[in-house]
């Protein structure tokens, strides 16, 4: 076998490796259960359109615990392929998360990045400041809250030859 046939199937193998290696990084949520593209910005230029399921994410500006559910509005931005939301892009607005369950304000606080799955349920008037604001309202189906700490959420591939020695 010659030697350009060998780096050849070297490659091949790299490179199918890589593939397979590719395969195994998967969004935290399970984005087949939405329906629908709309981005926030887009329901409250249409709020007819305001039902199916969304994945939406952004940064958390404030939760509370109601009476009968916790209430979470959140800055929106758009997501990328692991379904982080991309706060270097322009916000597509706010929207409230509205779940059943409690949920501990101090884990969701503001500036925590969160990505949920849910239904969207129309419009909820509310305030930002002194301004009357219209809030596209999802209940919630399923969260990810990430984690602060952003190394460890993003993939890491490392390919080397040699010892590692540490934690």
């Amino acid at each position: 076998m010659s030697i350009p046939a060998v780096y050849f199937r070297l490659s091949l193998l790299l490179l199918l490796l890589l593939q397979l290696l590719s395969g195994c990084v998967t969004a935290p949520l399970n984005s087949e259960g939405a329906t629908t593209n709309l981005s926030p910005g887009e329901v409250l230029d249409d709020p007819s359109a305001a039902s199916g399921t969304v994945i939406w994410g952004g940064v958390i500006v404030s939760s509370k615990n109601l009476e009968n559910r916790t209430q979470i509005e959140v800055l929106a931005y758009p997501l990328d392929n692991f379904q982080r939301p991309r706060t270097e892009k322009p916000s597509t607005g706010r929207f409230l998360l509205q779940s059943p369950d409690y949920f501990e304000t101090t884990d969701y606080a503001a500036g925590r990045k969160l990505t949920v799955l849910g239904s969207l349920q129309g419009v909820t008037a509310g305030e930002i400041d002194n301004a009357q604001y219209e809030f596209p309202t999802v209940t919630l189906n399923d969260v990810h809250l990430w984690k602060t700490d952003e190394f460890h959420e993003k993939p890491r591939f490392i390919f080397g030859i040699g010892i590692n020695i540490g934690n």
